[in-house]
């Protein structure tokens, strides 16, 4: 999971995001478990990120979430890589508990 107050819409329906090579490369490797590469938008003014109470943790703004191990490509000689979020792929409960069953039945 990465955070950012600077992810960028794009007139096509995505988001961009800048990512390490490094990153890129690791969520790239065919693995048993499924990883994926899930972004949090936070607002930018810092004491609007989060609040933590006894009975709850909020965070503010959107998750979205994309798989790298199908479709993208060894990236040579950059630090960093663009990587493009369709902006359906916000990340809820619904979302996440269909990605953890497609993941344990092996779906995805």
């Amino acid at each position: 999971m990465k955070a950012t107050t600077e992810l960028r819409e794009r007139r096509d329906g995505f988001l961009s995001f800048r990512l390490s090579i490094k990153n890129y490369q690791g969520l790239r490797d065919e693995t048993q478990t499924l990883r994926l590469l899930v972004v949090l938008e936070l607002p930018e003014d810092e004491s609007l990120w989060m609040t933590v109470t006894d009975e709850e943790l909020v965070l503010r703004r959107r998750a979205y979430w994309l798989s790298l191990q199908q479709n993208y490509e060894d990236i040579i000689d950059q630090d960093t890589v663009t990587i493009h979020f369709p902006k359906c792929n916000v990340l809820d409960v619904e979302t996440l508990r269909n990605l953890m069953e497609k993941s344990r039945t092996g779906e995805i």
